[in-house]
């Protein structure tokens, strides 16, 4: 501990607990270990297991449980968010700064943004000093985002699956996953324009399977591109370490590399498997 909390005199750690918010409580409880302490009486939180969902709709924020009842929130009431789904949607502009941000401890396994606006590095950097977001291994992104993958493994540095739903892919995004040297990716989903999507050769795409997992999967959803232009473009770009399957009873996630084409009117696929 920087600073040294338990040589304070008994009145100032009671002033500091009164000072401190439900989650600043805890932290405290959890830096001062067993040591005898005066930051009385403990705080205590509930651990919740199942989905929540944190909503900010016209500046008034809400927690509900499995979508359906609402968490009311006393005074000194903490909940634990633990190694479950956790969702965020939002509407206009989330306030970080809520009050009800200081009674959730993350320890979720999934997380998942739902943002009417663009995600940037600015928001992240707010939601990082808020919480922990070492616990997440699932990474879901609904809507706009601005942050580069770099960034993105910087602050989620345990996320094994990224699923990025809409338009995303920038030029040399493989490039990217290199010099930050990811590894250990399980599931990785990326939406783009025909030219940005495919902003590598077929030698990166086969070093980007062989750095991950033996079971890593890999999307690519080529947006408002013709299927017979992204079939001439892609195959340079897959090259022979892949072979197509036509495998009728593989699910999307099973097999190595999905490619879906979505044209104005309907989708088609191409799956690979990694030799």
């Amino acid at each position: 501990m920087p600073y040294p909390l338990l040589k304070l005199p008994y009145g100032l750690q009671q002033r500091l607990r009164s000072l401190a918010t439900p989650k600043e409580r805890y932290n405290l409880q959890v830096a001062v270990g067993s040591e005898k302490n005066h930051i009385l009486p403990l705080q205590t939180y509930e651990s919740i297991h199942y989905s929540m969902v944190l909503k900010e709709e016209a500046g008034k924020h809400s927690l509900s449980i499995r979508n359906a009842h609402s968490v009311n929130f006393d005074d000194d009431e903490l909940i634990l968010a633990d190694r479950n789904d956790f969702k965020i949607i939002s509407t206009t502009a989330f306030h970080w700064d809520d009050p009800i941000c200081d009674h959730i401890i993350l320890n979720c396994d999934k997380l998942e943004f739902c943002f009417d606006y663009p995600i940037d590095v600015d928001m992240l950097h707010k939601i990082a000093k808020k919480w922990n977001l070492n616990t997440v291994r699932i990474l879901i992104i609904h809507k706009e985002c601005n942050i580069p993958l770099p960034v993105l493994f910087k602050y989620f540095k345990n996320v094994i699956s990224l699923d990025i739903k809409v338009k995303y892919a920038y030029k040399n995004w493989m490039q990217d996953i290199f010099t930050f040297g990811k590894k250990n990716l399980q599931v990785l989903k990326i939406c783009g324009i025909l030219e940005d999507l495919f902003s590598f050769e077929s030698r990166e795409l086969s070093h980007l399977f062989t750095m991950q997992k033996p079971v890593f999967h890999l999307t690519l959803t080529c947006l408002k591109s013709s299927f017979d232009d992204v079939v001439q473009h892609v195959w340079p770009k897959v090259g022979s370490d892949f072979k197509q399957t036509h495998k009728m009873n593989l699910l999307n996630d099973e097999c190595d590399l999905l490619i879906v084409i979505q044209g104005s009117r309907m989708s088609r696929l191409k799956r690979y498997e990694f030799k």
